[in-house]
């Protein structure tokens, strides 16, 4: 009786798992593309509202929003560089959805990191357009933000 129970519930929580999975790569919303990954590391470029499957990896990722972007606007002297936050979530074939915070630079005493690391992966911000200009600034870019990741692999 027992065995009969816990199979059950194996089978149960299995179903839930992959069902969960559909429904969040499945988001009408975003835009999904599969990229193939080499093992070691790749670059990834990722729209505004954009979510993609890694195949080596096994994950979705999706680039949710901007949530900041202070930096120095192109033509503008600035006493500081600023620094631009967005919004991902990473979502594993095993793994429950992340929600993650990426900047452009750390900053322990700011809340800032550059990578973050998810089943087996280090993802690390690395490059994000356009940048605010006198002309054009940041609040003008929502919507049309890109971004690009550096994915590795952690070592085992």
């Amino acid at each position: 009786m027992i065995n009969h129970l816990f199979i059950t519930g194996l089978l149960t929580m299995s179903l839930m798992s992959c069902q969960t999975q559909k429904i969040a790569s499945s988001d009408p919303e975003a835009a999904e593309t599969h990229v193939n990954s080499q093992k070691n590391s790749e670059y990834i470029v990722l729209k505004e509202g954009e979510r993609k499957f890694l195949d080596q990896q096994q994950m979705n990722i999706a680039f949710k929003k901007v949530t900041e972007d202070s930096r120095c606007p192109e033509g503008a002297n600035c006493a500081w560089e600023g620094v631009a936050t967005v919004e991902i979530e990473l979502m594993g074939v095993y793994t429950r959805p992340k929600t993650v915070l990426l900047s452009t630079q750390s900053n322990a005493q700011r809340g800032y990191v550059e990578n973050f690391d998810f089943a087996g992966y280090r993802f690390t911000l690395t490059e994000i357009t356009p940048e605010p200009t006198t002309r054009r600034p940041a609040e003008e870019n929502r919507g049309e933000y890109v971004l690009k990741l550096k994915v590795s692999q952690l070592s085992k």
